[in-house]
């Protein structure tokens, strides 16, 4: 342990040791975004999407109304894990669904 000028001691430690607590700060930010996501999509996923439901409503794309009408996604979070589906497509169904 190091000593600064104030008396306090300063741990040392290795080179390992700091590489992985750089690490872990640089990430930190992306770990916590896909925790998000990740529970977002739990809850996406208890949401039904009713089987004849249009697709073609303000807000989603006509491109992603087709996919979703190809699709005939069971669930949000099934819907969300398409290509080419906007996350603001997956806000507009949400808001529609529960109305």
């Amino acid at each position: 342990m190091l000593s600064n000028l104030c008396g306090l001691e300063i741990p040392s430690y290795s080179n390992e040791v700091i590489e992985q607590i750089v690490t872990d700060i640089k990430y930190a930010g992306y770990l916590q975004r896909e925790e998000a996501r990740v529970a977002q999509s739990k809850k996406l996923a208890h949401i039904k999407v009713p089987s004849e439901m249009n697709f073609f409503l303000p807000g989603i794309s006509t491109e992603v109304a087709e996919r979703l009408t190809q699709a005939n996604p069971p669930t949000l979070a099934s819907a969300a894990r398409l290509p080419g589906i906007t996350p603001a497509a997956i806000d507009a169904l949400v808001v529609h669904l529960s109305k």
